[in-house]
């Protein structure tokens, strides 16, 4: 393997590992095979990628799926660690230190302007019309790079701030996360969640802004009520409640609102997983409508992204939603996504300057014209 696999842990510490095995899964009830691997490597540790289709089945979701494929063709991927390092931010950056990586070719959105407007204004006549609430739109942006994947995680790792970092080899190329964003940690029988959403550029507005905005408080507040909801769904032991509602998340040059929910279960991971995903802050509200909006409106597989990656052993886990991560293909090609959540009081071209600000630090280091600039 020509990459290692590392993971967030806790506290600042990285799973590190050079001896790993890879497991894929393209069923759409993915539960047995999780729980195949769980009995066949009950102490090992298992990083797991579930992609954003993967959760459409435990939602109920029918009907062709006609959007085109980018990257990751297999829905679950796990990776089995035979042996491991738990490192710290130093040890990571020495053991990476010769890793290099460079754009030959800067990112570009898949989507043009015009296109995203056009699908933005049906998600609002849609929001009107009572189909739903609140909807997730996204688009992909893709690049070109060469050198190591180690390289470009290296790279991304000094400008992204969050705590779940991570790298994994796939069989299709190599993910690499750069999320901030805590989907679910399970420690026994307690579980965690603590959902995204607002955002507020600092050089352009401030902490009180944001705080202030009635929109953003209502996507939060929609959000945590369906992730609630969700919780509940799998909480056989202790119903879900808020430990904090909208709370301030400094993340360098942008601020962001954000809660933690906890519930308690006595129920698998797998089956956790197959009824809680998609996430509630990527997907909408109620789920499932807005879930099959976005496949009327995005003409990209979403794959990786707005999925879930991170660390499973026996009864406890740590995973985060797939935002702010790249697909690197072994063919050259670099992929990221970004998106934003509307609401029926949305901005077109506010929603889509905030698209453009999470994705702007990934051409940072090309040697062409930022996209994004204009």
């Amino acid at each position: 393997m020509a990459d290692p696999v590392l993971v967030f842990y806790h506290s600042g510490k990285y799973l590190y590992s050079e001896s790993s095995e890879l497991y894929s899964c393209c069923a759409p009830d993915w539960r047995p095979f999780l729980r195949d691997l769980a009995h066949r490597f009950p102490d090992e540790f298992k990083v797991i990628k579930l992609n954003f289709e993967a959760g459409f089945n435990g939602l109920g979701v029918d009907g062709e799926i006609r959007q085109t494929p980018l990257h990751s063709r297999y829905p679950v991927e796990v990776r089995i660690l035979h042996g491991f390092d738990v490192i710290d931010e130093k040890e990571l950056r020495f053991r990476l230190r010769n890793s290099s990586c460079s754009l030959k070719e800067g990112f570009r959105p898949l989507v043009s302007r015009e296109d995203y407007h056009s699908s933005f204004n049906k998600v609002l006549q849609a929001i009107v019309q009572g189909g739903f609430y609140q909807l997730n739109l996204t688009m992909p942006f893709s690049g070109r790079y060469e050198g190591g994947t180690a390289g470009a995680f290296v790279r991304y790792h000094r400008v992204f701030r969050g705590d779940f970092h991570g790298m994994m080899p796939l069989e299709d190329g190599t993910l690499i996360s750069m999320s901030p964003e805590l989907f679910l940690e399970k420690r026994g029988e307690k579980l965690l969640s603590r959902p995204i959403k607002g955002t507020v550029e600092k050089a352009f507005g401030s902490d009180v802004q944001l705080m202030e905005s009635e929109k953003e408080a209502a996507e939060l507040a929609m959000i945590v009520d369906l992730l609630r909801s969700d919780l509940n769904s799998v909480a056989d032991v202790r119903h879900s409640r808020v430990n904090f509602h909208r709370e301030l998340l400094d993340l360098g040059d942008i601020w962001h609102s954000w809660s933690e929910l906890e519930a308690e279960s006595r129920m698998d991971l797998p089956e956790i997983l197959y009824r809680m995903l998609p996430g509630a802050s990527v997907s909408g509200c109620p789920k499932r409508r807005a879930v099959e909006h976005i496949l009327a409106l995005e003409p990209w597989c979403r794959g990786f992204y707005t999925g879930v990656f991170g660390w499973w052993r026996g009864d406890d886990a740590r995973l985060c939603v797939l935002i702010r991560s790249f697909m690197l293909l072994s063919g050259g090609e670099i992929y990221y996504h970004s998106g934003g959540g509307i609401v029926h009081n949305s901005q077109l071209d506010r929603e889509y300057r905030e698209l453009l600000l999470k994705a702007r630090k990934i051409s940072l280091w090309a040697p062409l014209k930022n996209p994004f600039s204009s």
